[in-house]
């Protein structure tokens, strides 16, 4: 194992910082309540850009960096081509007449900066200084974000656009509970019981609760109940592993159970008059009622499939539909961009679920089919910082789990290099 130098100490603790600060999505934050100038977005990107540059820089200096940078996305064709193809269908059918163009070109762009990110995140955990604590880089951000949805639900509408419902740095609630479970799965492991692993699911069950999001706890139950099935199989044979686990999940549902309650009666978000989703708690409202405006919308864009399946409308068509889109990314795709457009995103799907199943890789798999379950009731994955740039850094790691002989290759070069 080498040792730590300062400029090691020094770039670790920038990176940490650079991924606390975008993954907690503080920065988005910061730009709607008007303390940045620029858009987050770019300040995002210029980050990514700077740190491509660094490793394009060493790859300049190094051949044996190069090739395994090389090989990194030489291994990563299939879900290349998807993000490819994503952005071709977007640019192909911006030119339908049809097509949304009222608030200019941004939802021609969002295909591109979605490529863009993924291809540049996985970049992110090529040094293995970097990679081999990466998750605590995430979990710092994960620390900070839950910790931003507690706050907006003790001091309800500091970050929220709903101040009935906690949402954090995300001002959105479904969002704030689909970052927290990939934030979630990201740091955990699934291959052993760790008391700090069940500290993390109970953070993420009181964040999820307190953003009321029906999403989000449908997430957080395949998520969880994943997460147990697993680690219970992997430790059948070692039954002081199981008692252990066992009391610690139960101790960890029990610290849900009582800060749930806690909550409810202190927190200043539950005090609020217009608390209708509580209720479904205690059955008293319905989970989907009749008259739900998503359910309108729903019924609006299987119509507008049904009428033209092959074609669709146009790039960023549904968003000329309504104030409620369909909250659905596989009908979204179909009336943007036709049945080819959500073929192109049913293969990003396959190919990265695909790719962590063939390395082994749980949390990979599990982070694929959470995105695929959450896409059933959400339109904007794609824009989201979240999927995009962990999908990046749980390729790169995968990618390096895998095939481990090519980070010792890179490690005994950069050794050589400074023995030289």
């Amino acid at each position: 194992m080498t040792r730590a130098t300062p400029a090691t100490t020094v770039s670790r603790a920038a990176v940490m910082a650079a991924v606390a600060i975008f993954f907690a999505y503080v920065d988005f934050h910061l730009t709607e309540s008007g303390l940045l100038s620029p858009a987050s977005t770019y300040i995002f990107l210029w980050a990514l850009a700077g740190w491509a540059a660094i490793v394009a820089a060493q790859c300049l200096a190094s051949p044996v960096m190069a090739r395994e940078v090389v090989a990194l996305y030489a291994n990563h064709v299939g879900v290349l081509g998807a993000l490819l193809a994503i952005v071709i269908c977007s640019c192909l059918f911006a030119l339908m007449p049809t097509a949304y163009w009222n608030d200019g070109v941004m939802y021609l762009l969002y295909p591109p900066y979605d490529a863009i990110v993924v291809v540049l995140s996985m970049l992110l955990a090529v040094h293995g200084v970097h990679r081999r604590v990466f998750r605590v880089y995430l979990l710092g951000a994960f620390v900070l974000f839950a910790g931003s949805v507690l706050y907006d639900a003790l001091y309800p509408g500091t970050f929220s656009l709903v101040p009935d419902r906690a949402a954090g740095f995300a001002e959105n609630p479904n969002t704030a509970a689909f970052i927290l479970m990939l934030l979630c799965i990201s740091i955990v492991d699934f291959d052993r019981f760790r008391v700090a692993d069940c500290a993390a699911w109970a953070l993420t069950a009181v964040g999820v609760f307190l953003t009321l999001s029906r999403g989000g706890a449908i997430l957080f139950l395949v998520g969880f109940g994943f997460y147990a099935y697993r680690t219970i199989r992997v430790n059948a044979a070692r039954p002081a592993h199981l008692i252990k686990g066992g009391a610690a999940l139960a101790a960890m549902v029990a610290a849900v159970v009582v800060s749930g309650v806690f909550l409810v009666q202190r927190a200043d978000m539950f005090a609020l008059s217009f608390q209708p989703r509580l209720g479904m708690i205690d059955g008293e409202s319905q989970l989907v009622t009749e008259d739900d405006d998503r359910i309108e919308a729903l019924k609006t864009a299987v119509d507008l499939v049904k009428r033209s399946p092959v074609v669709g409308y146009g790039t960023g068509y549904s968003y000329s539909l309504s104030d409620v889109t369909p909250h659905n990314m596989y009908l979204q795709q179909w009336i943007n961009n036709g049945l080819p457009g959500l073929v192109a995103y049913l293969f990003l799907l396959g190919a990265s679920a695909r790719t962590f199943w063939k390395r082994r890789y749980t949390r990979g798999v599990l982070f694929v089919a959470l995105v695929a379950i959450n896409g059933m009731f959400s339109h904007n994955i794609l824009e989201e910082r979240a999927f995009l740039g962990l999908l990046g850094i749980l390729l790169t790691c995968s990618f390096y789990e895998r095939y481990p002989a090519i980070a010792s290759r890179i490690a005994r070069s950069r050794f050589q290099s400074v023995v030289s």
